[in-house]
């Protein structure tokens, strides 16, 4: 059985700020593998529609990690609602999946050093 794992996104004004996030991220091993793309993004804002283009972070890490990847972002996250997202991986390479599941530890707390 191929492990149970997600997508989680978010998005973050500059390039600097989603490199940034996805080193820490990496670096806390929350996520396996993260993939940054340059987007634009429409949405309704206090009062007003915005339109602009912001830095959409996906990462790919096991479920069991959400809760604390969500927390380590909405932390560190610079926007006052930070968009966190869980997206289901229905299905894959078990290798792969096997992988990604592997490469994340378990329990780790949002915040706590790198050094395990």
């Amino acid at each position: 059985m191929a492990a149970d794992c997600v997508l989680v996104l978010t998005t973050l004004e500059t390039e600097e700020d989603a490199v940034a996030l996805a080193r820490e991220i990496l670096q806390s091993r929350l996520a396996a593998c993260i993939q940054l793309r340059r987007v634009r993004s429409l949405f309704p804002w206090e009062g007003e529609i915005r339109d602009g283009y912001e830095w959409l972070l996906v990462a790919k890490t096991p479920r069991r990690a959400f809760a604390n990847l969500a927390e380590f972002i909405r932390i560190r996250h610079g926007y006052a609602l930070p968009e966190i997202i869980q997206v289901p991986i229905s299905d894959g390479s078990a290798d792969y999946l096997r992988w990604l599941d592997g490469a994340v530890y378990d329990d780790k707390p949002p915040g706590a050093s790198s050094n395990h």
